[in-house]
Order: C-alpha cells, then structure tokens, then sequence
C-alpha cells in the first residue's frame, strides 16, 4: 500500500461529503427502487408461466425449465425446486424460507477468516419482509410493461417464493463480507441502508450470483415482461456484444455464454491485476484489518447486531477481508511506479466491483455515471477495499472524464458539480 502524506485525511473528508450529499443519497434511493422493480418483474413472469404449466410433475419439470431460454444453470429451477413452480396450492403466510445464523468455526486459524461461518437454516426470515412482499406482488405489474406472453395470470405463492429466494440470492456471504445482511433485512437496506449494505445487495444480484439469475432473464430474447426502470437500449447493446464475442469464439452459441456474462461484458482488470499484486501470507492479514471506528459510513443497526460479538472479543475490528488485507502490490510494477509519480495513493490495484458495479447498473434507466462512480468511491474506499485513484482510474474507462489529476480533488469537483 502506497499512502501519499495526507490523502487520507482528504479522502475521509471527501467520503463524508459523499455520503452526506442529498444528490447522492436520492440517486441510491432511485437505484434501488429500480433494482426493486427488476427483482418483482422477475418474480412475476416466473408466477406467469409457472401458472400457465401443467402441474404433473415430469412434464411440469421440463416446460418450465425450457420456457425461460436461459441456460439450464440459470433457470429458476436451479434455484428453487420444480416441484415449487409447479404447486397449485398457496403456501401459508408463515412459509419457511432461508436464512443464516452465525456460528463459531474452531477448525480453522485464520484471523477472521477463521471465526465465523455462515450456516444455512431452516428459520422464519422476519415478518415484516413476507408482509412488504406481499404487497409488492400486488403492485408488482405497474413496473412492467407486458410483450406477448403466458395468458395465466400470476401465482401468488410462487411470486412470493421467487421473490424470497432472490432475497436469498441478495445476500450470498459470510461476516468477511462488507454489507452483510440477512434476507430477512434485504428490503429495508434498499429502502434505507447505509451505501455499503445498498451495495453488496445490488453486487450480488446484478454480477456476484453464480447463475447470474437476473442478467440471464433480461438478456433473454423471451422475456416477455419489460421492466419500466430497465434501459433497453443498453440491454440489447449486451445481448449483441456477448453475440459478437461468441461468434468470434466460435462456440456453441450466445445461451451458453450467458455463464460467463460477467466476463463478457467487463473489462479486463483480472488480467491486469495479476501483473500489479499478488495474496498476502495468510499470517500477514491479520495485521491489516480494519477497525470499526475507522470506516465510513459507520456500522448501521443492522451491521453492529451482527458484528458486535466479534468486534468485542477482537478489540474493536471487524473482521472483514477488505482489499488492503488481501492484497499485496507490487513495488517495480507499473502502476505503482505511476501512482507514485503523480502522489496517489493506492491499495489493491484497479477496481474490478467498480468496473462491473458501473456495467451492470447501467441497465437502469436512472444510471448516471459520476453520481455511481463516487457511489464507488464511497462504498469501496470507506474500508480500505480501493483508494479514489483506483476507483477513478477505472470509471475513466467507462467514459469517465478523468486525466490523471489529483483523484481525491478530481471526486471532490465531481461532487460539486451535482
């Protein structure tokens, strides 16, 4: 890590005025109303077709798995069994869904790596998110606007198991994850969450899913359901960029790719990470965690439940993996060599949650580049994950009109500008 003398008093200055801007917080605000209406589309073209299938079992099993033209990793059924999408019957109010619990690990070593565990259950996520789904259902359709489709109408019980299986789907990760939440938590962090919490939610169901469950069905040519916070315009821009990259791969065509879709559609900063950092040692990590008092914006209610048992048997850190515990960069490589020339900080190397945070929520239509872009800054450098000049330095390169200055001064006129 490369700390220029007196960059982190800026940068906390700058994060604080982030996090402080009206422009900025209705922004999110918008997002996650966005993000809200992708996740009840979904949920309401699932109930459609599952309700227009015929309930035997073998055949039931076979049309809704090809009625989505996704891949077969990305189907619903790869995320909640068939046998759910093809019930007729309601489920009661107090259905079971997932959630996690924490539980101590005593088989492992490693710093927070090794304290806690996430252990899925079988328990009641809170009564308020079945309630607050249940009402999205009943508005559900005014945020999209129906193609030609399925003619039965939408399932109640298999909206609301949809729903609460993205809700689950939202919150894939353990307590080493910043912005961890329980499903249960899901809708009211993208009612009022701190900008962390908004956007581990948003990183893990737009890019972070395996099955890339949401991306697949918008990139889908038979989706027939469009949501109104969606730019179509952008999603067909990826549906014919991932085309184009697959004809040229000569592969067996653009419903397989879909697996790679994050791939496809980002940057390539893997690559040219590789070359700048490596892992540190596992017994070195622990010297760099983080402490709570440190990070900004501070701990939200729901964060300090979960992280308070840790945090006072650990003296106050967190025990969360972030950019600078994990990474190590490399002092000869070029970029280094840059950022020490033009006195900027850096800590991991280029920012890939920033490159495809910026991809993937451009298909709102409420998307605008400088106001996510220092959403970055202070979802990435509030603890210790990226510096501003990691974060600016990638968003130069989805259009942003960055020239190698002062990054903390370059953010800080981007936010005067709003």
């Amino acid at each position: 890590m490369v700390i220029v003398q007196n960059n982190h008093t800026r940068t906390t200055k700058l994060l604080c005025d982030i996090q402080s801007n009206e422009v900025i917080q209705k922004y999110m605000e918008k997002i996650c109303m966005d993000m809200q209406g992708l996740m009840q589309a979904f949920a309401l073209e699932v109930s459609m077709r599952g309700m227009s299938e015929p309930s035997d079992s073998a055949e039931a099993t076979k049309t809704v798995s090809d009625v989505l033209s996704v891949p077969k990793a990305t189907t619903i059924a790869d995320h909640i069994h068939t046998t759910v999408l093809t019930q007729m019957a309601c489920t009661p109010d107090d259905a079971d869904a997932h959630t996690h619990h924490l539980a101590i690990d005593s088989t492992a070593s490693d710093g927070p790596d090794q304290y806690y565990k996430t252990v899925p259950t079988k328990s009641h996520i809170h009564s308020d998110a079945f309630a607050r789904s249940k009402h999205v259902f009943a508005t559900a359709q005014a945020y999209a606007v129906s193609r030609d489709g399925p003619s039965g109408m939408p399932h109640a019980s298999i909206y609301t198991t949809v729903y609460h299986e993205l809700m689950c789907t939202a919150t894939r990760g353990n307590i080493r994850d910043t912005g961890w939440v329980f499903p249960g938590h899901v809708l009211s962090v993208l009612a009022d969450g701190n900008a962390r919490e908004r956007c581990f939610v948003l990183s893990n169901l737009l890019f972070k899913d395996p099955h890339a469950t949401l991306v697949c069905w918008l990139l889908s040519t038979e989706r027939f359901l469009t949501p109104s916070s969606i730019n179509e315009a952008v999603v067909c821009e990826y549906r014919d960029r991932i085309h184009s990259i697959v004809c040229k791969r000569n592969t067996h065509g653009a419903r397989d790719a879909l697996h790679h879709v994050r791939k496809m559609l980002c940057g390539k900063h893997t690559q040219r990470n590789k070359k700048i950092r490596f892992p540190r040692a596992r017994d070195e990590r622990s010297h760099y965690q983080v402490r709570a008092t440190a990070i900004i914006p501070e701990l939200s209610c729901r964060e300090q439940a979960m992280l308070e048992v840790y945090m006072r048997e650990n003296s106050g850190f967190l025990p969360w993996r972030t950019g600078l515990m994990y990474w190590q960069l490399k002092e000869n490589s070029t970029f280094i060599l840059h950022a020490n020339n033009k006195r900027q900080s850096v800590i991991s190397g280029l920012s890939g949650h920033t490159d495809a945070m910026l991809t993937f929520t451009g298909i709102f239509k409420n998307f605008n580049l400088t106001c996510m872009t220092l959403v970055c800054v202070l979802w990435l450098c509030g603890c210790e994950h990226h510096s501003v000049y990691e974060v600016v330095t990638t968003a130069h390169e989805h259009g942003l009109p960055y020239t190698q200055e002062d990054a903390i001064d370059f953010a800080a006129g981007l936010l005067r500008s709003l």
